[in-house]
């Protein structure tokens, strides 16, 4: 390993605990923990794409604004509306929305949560550089929205409070290991009022990658995935890195095989191990058609108002609510 004291400079003790608990449990590297290992490289994959990433990457930065007139469309003309950003990465995908909505004098104010203090520093320094005369309209949080901290993002609705735009951008929402759970809180929490907005790759049938039929492996690790292996200091000689599609779960996943016996120390908190054919997760993506994110959204509660496909034609913006009556 790197070391007991990185793991400390970077997590909190219920961070570490919860890592070492999803090794040995569930043979994991959490993802909300990969964003704060690898903060500058989840930037750099945002900000620099590779270019079989690039028209994808720029539909999750336009769609939001590009298509806001749709999404308020149901709301009187004028009204102030908050926007929720869960999980807000470099600030980029709600660029556009933010200035049409400061445009229009409609922006009662924006809130970003994100279990990240890196991130988080990113979209700050974005969003109120973008727009220092409005720089007291931004609130971020350090928090993990997928838990109890989600009230301290969305509380309930006060009466005569501005409707709320609550956005889950990028992909976040697949990335998730129960995604539904979420919606069901989201569900919950919005009023008739609200509009949830959610950006995501699904699958056409006509973009899928070939391991989807046929795992890959010894296989390359982007950065951003790599940086939990980097961090737990594995010898890469330890493992072969595969790329698959799980049928079952409908998830596309990077996994270590390890073809050596590996031991991760953790101090106090023990040792996990892992021998010849053991497999860690590094990355999850919820890979579900439209039917399925209109099936699972519509088991949370929520209608479907607005389904659009941007340019790559393998990301959509998602429009939903509770049902008008």
């Amino acid at each position: 390993m790197t070391g007991v004291d990185e793991l400390h400079r970077l997590f909190s003790e219920q961070q570490i605990t919860a890592l070492v608990d999803a090794l040995r449990d569930q043979a994991e590297f959490p993802k909300e923990l990969g964003y704060i290992a690898g903060a500058d490289r989840w930037r750099q994959a945002d900000e620099a794409p590779s270019a079989a990433s690039a028209q994808p990457v720029r539909d999750f930065h336009t769609l939001l604004g590009d298509h806001l007139d749709e999404v308020l469309a149901g709301l009187p003309a004028g009204q102030p509306v908050e926007v929720v950003d869960l999980g807000p990465g470099t600030g980029l995908p709600v660029l556009g929305l933010l200035r049409r909505l400061l445009d229009d004098d409609r922006l009662a104010g924006y809130r970003g949560m994100d279990v990240s203090r890196d991130m988080l520093a990113f979209a700050d320094s974005r969003l109120r550089g973008e727009f220092p005369a409005h720089a007291g309209r931004f609130e971020f949080l350090v928090g993990d929205f997928t838990g109890p901290e989600l009230d301290r993002a969305l509380p309930r609705e006060t009466a005569g409070g501005p409707a709320r735009l609550v956005i889950l951008a990028g992909g976040t929402l697949g990335n998730l290991t129960d995604p539904e759970h979420l919606l069901r809180r989201l569900g919950a929490a919005l009023t008739p009022r609200d509009v949830l907005l959610v950006t995501l790759r699904f699958d056409t049938g006509a973009h899928r990658p070939p391991f989807m039929e046929r795992p890959e492996v010894g296989c390359a690790i982007p950065p951003h995935h790599q940086a939990g292996v980097d961090l737990l200091g594995i010898d890469p000689v330890c493992y072969q890195a595969e790329r698959g599609f799980d049928a079952d779960r409908g998830e596309i996943f990077i996994r270590l095989r390890f073809v050596r016996p590996v031991t991760l120390e953790f101090g106090g908190r023990g040792a996990v191990g892992f021998g010849p054919g053991d497999t860690v997760l590094l990355y999850r993506y919820r890979y579900l058609d439209r039917s399925g994110w209109v099936e699972l959204i519509g088991r949370a509660g929520l209608a479907i108002r607005l389904f659009q496909v941007g340019a790559s034609g393998e990301v959509a913006l998602i429009a939903a609510g509770r049902p008008l009556t």
